[in-house]
C-alpha cells in the first residue's frame, strides 16, 4: 500500500472532512493530514507556501480528496485551476475526486479529466479508498 508524506481533504461540509480524516488515519497511509473547507482556499494556502522548500518538501500533499460540489469553486474548476500552478507538477499529486453523484455525465467528466485519479462515491470507506490505492 503507498504511503504519502501529506493528504489533503478539500470538503465544504467540516463533518466530512473529519470523517474522511478517521478513513485515512484507521489504514495509516500518512502522518499529515490537511482539511480545507474551500477548495479556494486550498488553492491558496499553496500558492502562499509554494516558494517554501521545506514545505514542498515536508508537507505538499501527494494526495488529494476533493469534493464535486461545493459553493464558490467547483471540484472541476478545482481541477482546471490546479492545472494552471506549475510547481503543483514538480511531483506527482494523485487526485481523486469524492463526491455523492452518481450522475454518469459526473464520473465521466471527472475520469475523463488528466488531473484526476479516480471517482469514488461517498462515503468514503476503507475498502473504497484501498481498492482505488492499489
Amino acid at each position: 500500500m503507498p504511503k504519502f508524506k501529506s493528504v489533503m481533504l478539500i470538503d465544504d461540509e467540516h463533518i466530512i472532512n473529519f470523517i474522511n480524516q478517521k478513513v485515512i488515519e484507521s489504514i495509516n497511509i500518512t502522518e499529515r493530514i490537511e482539511s480545507f473547507t474551500s477548495a479556494m482556499h486550498a488553492l491558496d494556502h499553496y500558492k502562499l507556501n509554494h516558494k517554501n522548500e521545506e514545505y514542498c518538501n515536508q508537507y505538499m500533499p501527494q494526495l488529494i480528496l476533493l469534493d464535486l460540489a461545493m459553493p464558490h469553486m467547483d471540484g472541476f474548476e478545482f481541477l482546471d485551476a490546479f492545472d494552471k500552478l506549475h510547481y503543483f507538477k514538480q511531483q506527482p499529486i494523485d487526485i481523486v475526486m469524492l463526491s455523492s453523484s452518481d450522475n454518469p455525465a459526473d464520473i465521466e467528466k471527472a475520469t475523463n479529466h488528466k488531473n484526476c485519479f479516480a471517482y469514488i462515491i461517498k462515503p468514503l470507506t476503507i475498502g473504497k479508498l484501498l481498492k482505488h490505492l492499489q
